[in-house]
């Protein structure tokens, strides 16, 4: 028994992370790559609908697992259409300010309208292929999936303390223009309520001695993505980095490696690094000039002579502090300094810079 429940919560958690992992790689990909993106999960969508067709009679374990995996896929493609922007809605256009809750609503839904078609039509789908079957789990996945996020949308409508955007590319920024701002609201406690008890009627299903090894493994599945679900849900109001689990896919997008150049003819100016010696011994002689005091009688006069000419020319509005003056000073040397190495690098007018041995410092 403990076999049996457990490898359906593994198997949801390893399909959860790799598919919201693979989604989130190809939508970080460049949008030139969107269209072969989503012509590859057109393919993968209807090789998903056949699994569910061909296992709607089926009621093996290896049966249930495969159509779970289906509707996982076929879930796949509005998402990936949706974060690719490709099938959105009629507004995309962030919200307008000042708009009461029932025009927000309307521009919110005006928002996705496509994307909630598009999801219609794939649940329609699914329950076409898999109709008059004895293996109903692909439709109740989909359902699954599609309660609770209809549940978290609504949620991010109201308002909620923590949204992560780190999953939306640039290019749907502007849905974050529909989320209210709030610690909590009154829906996520009936979404709460309601899903622990779904989730506590599936484990009660799952450990009845009276059901088969099907029945098993389809509602410990449920059951297991229900879990991860309110998951998901929680981290809308709690301090939790849900997006830490995919931090090598992400990191994976900002590779230097991975970057490519927009111009290649563009010739890189040479960055001069002075050694750190240098850099130590004239900050020590400015910070000696600014801060020590002159001790020779002829600095003194010379000083006391400056100091009278420096009063009698008009103060500027704003007082520099030493701090500020020291920096400036700093700076400029840096400068000069900077700009006669430069002048002993490149050499003489018609030398080619490529040719200098310390042309990269």
């Amino acid at each position: 028994m403990l076999l049996a429940c457990g490898l359906p919560v593994l198997y949801t958690l390893l399909v959860w992370w790799l598919s919201t992992g693979f989604v989130v790689l190809l939508v970080r990909l460049p949008r030139r790559t969107y269209w072969v993106s989503l012509s590859g999960l057109t393919v993968v969508l209807a090789l998903a609908l056949w699994g569910l067709a061909a296992n709607r009679s089926d009621t093996t374990v290896f049966a249930a697992y495969v159509s779970f995996t289906c509707a996982i896929l076929v879930w796949a493609w509005p998402e990936m259409s949706l974060l690719t922007g490709m099938l959105t809605g009629p507004w995309r256009q962030p919200c307008p300010t000042g708009c009461s809750a029932w025009r927000r609503a309307s521009y919110a839904v005006r928002a996705i309208l496509y994307h909630e078609l598009a999801l219609l039509a794939a649940g329609v789908a699914i329950i076409g292929v898999t109709w008059g079957g004895s293996n109903p789990l692909g439709a109740w996945t989909f359902a699954l999936l599609w309660l609770m996020r209809l549940s978290a949308k609504l949620n991010l409508f109201m308002g909620v303390g923590f949204f992560e955007d780190e999953f939306l590319p640039e290019h749907l920024r502007y849905f974050s223009s529909f989320f209210a701002n709030r610690p909590i609201n009154s829906l996520f406690v009936v979404s709460m309520i309601g899903s622990m008890v779904t989730a506590t009627a599936l484990v009660r299903k799952t450990m009845s001695p009276d059901a088969s090894a099907f029945e098993i493994a389809s509602f410990a599945l449920l059951a297991s993505l229900l879990g991860l679900a309110m998951l998901e849900h929680w981290c809308l109001v709690l301090p939790l980095r849900l997006t830490a689990l995919w931090n090598w896919w992400l990191r994976s997008q900002t590779n230097p490696a991975n970057r490519i150049t927009t111009d290649a003819n563009v010739e890189e100016e040479p960055r001069l690094r002075l050694p750190a010696e240098e850099c130590v011994n004239m900050t020590t002689q400015l910070i000696t000039r600014e801060c020590h005091p002159v001790t020779n009688s002829s600095n003194l006069a010379q000083a006391d002579r400056t100091d009278v000419r420096a009063d009698r020319q008009p103060k500027p509005k704003t007082s520099t502090s030493a701090c500020q003056r020291l920096q400036e000073r700093f700076r400029l040397e840096f400068r000069a300094r900077t700009r006669v190495d430069t002048t002993a690098i490149r050499g003489p007018a018609g030398t080619d810079p490529s040719s200098t041995t310390n042309w990269r410092a």
